[in-house]
């Protein structure tokens, strides 16, 4: 008999936005492991072109939608006052509102999130649970983790067991700017993290590192396991192959943060560009142009080289994943000195094959896992990154196509289906 899991996860398909995929696999894949998935999640009727578009309302009514495996329950999604006045910040008074009511909204939502927009969430888990006695098991991923506070309180009015799923880390999160408030903010949150999280049978998280940082705030009372994004076979199953292209492509492909040094990597092709004046020779930065800070970072440092670069917006993921399949090399920029920070795109990566080149090196998981792929190129210095992309830009012109010998056993563990089999066997654990 299939047991019965209900998952609360903010993103899910149609929403294109990458965290949709981890949830979507595991909807997927789970009844190949006895496990029927119940996902409640919003409604995405709207494409999500920008970051703002996630933030305006969507449907009126609930729509239940019944799949081959899994089911999905899809929630009106009602604005908050905050988001409403994000879109009026052209006003100069509305934008100061928006800041005051978002620190007070910060302040609140460390003490709780009763008044959360994801309140719907929890109100039809609290029905299902109440109507069917068979569902076994609770799994929150999160962000938002006012997800993890609903299956803390479900589990104390119905004891079922629940797990939390972080894609990213919390309270430990070490990329994101931290003001002073948001230091105390984050210490008030902590509190909360440690008394959700003890009510929860385990978590899961993207790296063994991330398992270490979070049981140092929850205990070690919670176990942690590692489940990583990994990528969709069927994403790249149709793959339009075209003819060679007579230029050298180097593609990067998502956010860029500020702890990420790409500075290193800017400079070391201005220095090969010096070198050899390329005619046929093209980095492409794919959907930065929806950051303008990033995009604005990268565009200073490349004054008097920018017929050498090419900004998109943020595109569909299949026009993305072309993309980078017509590339010669693929780009990671890392985190220094930030351990377990592999990034969705490390996988996508992987899945293409192709060689990558990582600067810097983050002596973990990405380079561990590149090496162990054999894709790796590692570039710690700007002269690196040079000397890397001459070789390889020259071995491209004189058609000298010797590649590594991939390890496609590797490879292949990485597919979110490996992954979706290590997580079934942690719920039936839990439930035998």
């Amino acid at each position: 008999m299939m047991k019965k899991v209900l998952i609360l996860s903010y993103y899910f398909p149609p929403c294109n936005l990458t965290p949709s995929e981890r949830i979507y696999s595991w909807a997927k894949y789970l009844n190949k492991f006895g496990i029927y998935p119940i996902i409640i999640t919003r409604n995405w009727d709207i494409p999500i072109k920008a970051f703002s578009d996630e933030l305006k309302p969507s449907g009126t009514e609930p729509i239940h939608a019944v799949h081959d495996g899994y089911e999905v329950w899809y929630m009106p999604y009602k604005q908050s006052y905050k988001e409403s006045l994000f879109f009026k910040q052209q006003n100069v008074f509305y934008k100061w509102l928006y800041l005051v009511v978002s620190l007070w909204v910060n302040i609140k939502q460390a003490f709780t999130f009763s008044d959360s927009p994801m309140n719907i969430i929890y109100k039809k888990a609290d029905e299902l649970l109440s109507k069917d006695k068979s569902i076994q098991l609770l799994l929150a991923s999160a962000y938002p983790y006012a997800l993890f506070e609903y299956c803390h309180l479900l589990h104390k009015k119905y004891n079922t067991k629940w797990i939390a799923d972080y894609r990213d880390d919390w309270t430990s999160n070490e990329i994101l700017n931290r003001s002073t408030i948001h230091r105390i903010l984050n210490k008030l949150n902590a509190i909360n993290e440690k008394k959700w999280l003890a009510t929860a049978s385990c978590f899961l998280t993207v790296s063994e590192y991330y398992v270490e940082k979070i049981q140092r705030v929850v205990g070690n009372n919670v176990p942690g396991h590692c489940i990583l994004n990994g990528y969709m076979t069927e994403n790249y199953n149709s793959l339009i192959t075209t003819n060679a292209s007579s230029d050298y492509k180097i593609t990067y492909v998502g956010s860029l943060y500020h702890t990420q040094p790409i500075e290193l990597f800017l400079n070391g092709a201005k220095l090969f560009i010096d070198k050899h004046k390329p005619t046929n020779f093209n980095i492409t930065f794919v959907g930065l142009k929806n950051n303008q800070e990033a995009y604005n970072r990268v565009f200073n440092q490349i004054t008097g080289y920018e017929g050498y670069f090419t900004f998109t917006e943020r595109i569909a993921k299949a026009e993305a994943i072309q993309i980078q399949y017509h590339s010669n090399l693929l780009l990671i920029c890392t985190h220094p000195g930030m351990k377990g920070t592999p990034g969705s795109k490390l996988y996508e990566y992987i899945a293409l094959k192709k060689l990558v080149m990582m600067t810097p090196s983050d002596e973990d998981i990405v380079e561990q896992t590149l090496t162990e792929t054999n894709q790796a190129i590692v570039a710690n210095t700007s002269e690196e990154v040079s000397k890397h992309i001459e070789q390889l830009y020259l071995s491209f012109k004189n058609q000298d196509n010797n590649q590594p010998v991939l390890n496609e056993d590797a490879i292949k563990k990485y597919d979110r289906y490996h992954q979706t089999q290590k997580l079934g066997e942690i719920i039936n654990n839990i439930l035998n």
